[in-house]
């Protein structure tokens, strides 16, 4: 009875043929590209922010006050536009007292001065303005006046805007373009506000963006 033939042997050369594995490409060289996060690549972002604020100088030496913003903007620039609350001041003044309030808006910008990771400081310039109401009582005469406040905020900001919850602290020196104080006839005027006031404020900052 004859044996089956034997199977060849493998040739030397094709038992030291090794499958060919795709090197990955370099970095920056066709599909091989690093796509950087949306906050490097200065996607445009919406704000809102709310918080505290204090106003030192201009009804009283300080007066708390809180405050709200909406606003655009991207990894070096940001608008806003918002509103400032005095919480209601009551000043004592002579024999009777005066009671001020007032509600204004603000539009300001901000310039991305410097940065580190999702940090950011920021220069920021705009206008405030608002309507100031005094209202006397106690006097022979009690009357209520208003009048119209406007100042020029210089700001530097510490923020933090890259995800969707940061916060923002800021503090800003204001420069009147209008001084308004009150005064009372025959008592005189209830506080004189310095050449330039100053604003500090804490914000927490949603943001929303591609």
């Amino acid at each position: 009875m004859s044996r089956p033939p034997a199977a060849p042997a493998p040739s030397p050369g094709a038992s030291a043929e090794k499958p060919l594995v795709p090197r990955p490409a370099p970095a920056g060289a066709g599909g091989g590209e690093r796509v950087a996060p949306a906050s490097q690549r200065g996607a445009t972002r919406l704000t809102l922010a709310a918080g505290a604020a204090g106003l030192f100088g201009v009804v009283r030496p300080f007066a708390p006050a809180l405050s709200a913003e909406v606003g655009i903007g991207g990894a070096r620039f940001r608008a806003a536009i918002g509103a400032l609350w005095l919480v209601p001041q009551t000043l004592e003044h002579g024999p009777g007292e005066l009671r001020e309030t007032m509600l204004g808006g603000v539009v300001r910008a901000c310039f991305a001065a410097a940065g580190v990771g999702d940090l950011r400081f920021d220069m920021c310039s705009g206008v405030h303005a608002g309507r100031l109401k005094a209202a006397a009582s106690g006097f022979t005469r009690n009357d209520a006046v208003e009048k119209t406040w406007l100042a020029v905020p210089f700001e530097l900001s510490l923020a933090s805007v890259a995800g969707p919850l940061g916060f923002e602290v800021g503090a800003a020196a204001l420069v009147p373009l209008r001084r308004n104080d009150f005064s009372v006839d025959g008592v005189g005027v209830a506080y004189r506000s310095p050449p330039v006031g100053a604003l500090v404020s804490l914000r927490g900052v949603g943001s929303w963006g591609p």
